[in-house]
């Protein structure tokens, strides 16, 4: 969506400091998914963080037989940037469980990330809901 927009050296985008997890949060009592990105997302990271998000969306939606939906709560409160190919591989994992995400919140306070969320929430069928702040998020 906004690749490149904020497009950094290849220097930069080697950092050590790049950095995507992926754990079961609650918030309001409610499950969730919880990326955190720092740094750019690259295919590496999309690599080692989106097999793990698909372990843990599959066991929630097998321990979980009444309700087969999960909100996804991404921060990208330190994300700089991202890779391409990382935003494919993210947008096809979304696609693929886009019937089992109730709501996903965005996390950030970057003008531009906002505006991505925006976009997205016209072309995901899914509401995309971008705050400033983990208090923020209501269901």
């Amino acid at each position: 969506m906004f690749s490149g927009l904020f497009s950094k050296s290849k220097e930069q985008n080697n950092n050590s400091a790049n950095f995507a997890q992926v754990l079961r949060k609650t918030f309001e009592g409610k499950d969730c998914l919880y990326f955190e990105f720092k740094g750019v997302f690259d295919d590496k990271l999309a690599e080692k963080v989106l097999p793990q998000a698909e372990k843990i969306l599959q066991s929630e939606l097998t321990n979980n037989a009444n309700d087969k939906t999960l909100c996804i709560v991404c921060s990208c409160r330190e994300m700089q940037d991202y890779d391409p190919i990382a935003r494919i591989k993210f947008q096809k994992f979304l696609k693929n469980y886009e019937k089992n995400i109730k709501t996903m919140w965005i996390i950030t306070n970057s003008k531009i990330i906002k505006y991505g969320g925006l976009l997205m929430n016209m072309v995901l069928p899914f509401p995309v809901k971008v705050v400033e702040s983990e208090e923020e998020i209501k269901f």
